[in-house]
């Protein structure tokens, strides 16, 4: 960033200021334009943001975590290779058991 310009940053370089967006008036005024042009017509893409290149607008539904929870027929597959695993495991057991005794 060019000395004398407007500065806008993360804050996570300052413990007192990790989960801020720390600027000066001018940084922040021109975040305020950004943010408003990026309301209007969905991105802002400037070069008086400081460390930033610009600013979107998402839709509520990006932010939005997926459902986690695994279906049925995932969770079939999943006991079946369990229920595999531990049938060779018992297999091999025996079959060295044999073997020894």
């Amino acid at each position: 960033m060019k000395a004398g310009s407007p500065y806008l940053k993360d804050g996570a370089d300052w413990s007192e200021h990790e989960y801020y967006l720390v600027g000066d008036d001018a940084g922040l005024r021109n975040l305020m334009g950004a943010c408003e042009a990026a309301i209007e017509n969905g991105e802002a893409r400037r070069e008086d943001l400081g460390d930033y290149i610009g600013v979107k607008c998402l839709s509520r539904t990006f932010f939005e975590k997926p459902d986690e929870h695994s279906s049925s027929f995932e969770t079939a597959i999943v006991v079946l290779m369990v229920a595999l695993a531990v049938t060779l495991m018992l297999i091999g057991l025996y079959t060295v058991g044999t073997w020894l005794f």
